[in-house]
């Protein structure tokens, strides 16, 4: 986003960094979700849905996204404070 918003350059370094990460959770998304159901000892069920698990995918994106976006627009603002 800040390479395209703000203009800044990107090394050969943080592409190669930015591959693997997108990389890395496109492994985490497209895994399988974790179906284990059962009670333990005690009675409890311990049971893992699926919906459970897209909810904690989408908050996580939507988490990174506005991180992102404050942090590029904190800096325009800076910059703009800066220049005037």
């Amino acid at each position: 986003m800040g390479y395209y918003i703000l203009g800044d350059s990107v090394s050969k370094k943080e592409l190669c960094f930015m591959v693997g990460t997108f990389a890395g959770v496109s492994v985490l998304v497209l895994s399988k979700a974790s179906s284990t159901t059962g009670t333990a000892d005690d009675g409890t069920d311990h049971s893992e849905d699926k919906s459970k698990y897209l909810i904690g995918l989408a908050g996580a994106l939507v988490g990174a996204l506005s991180f992102s976006g404050i942090s590029i627009i904190t800096r325009k603002i800076k910059e703009f404070i800066l220049v005037s």
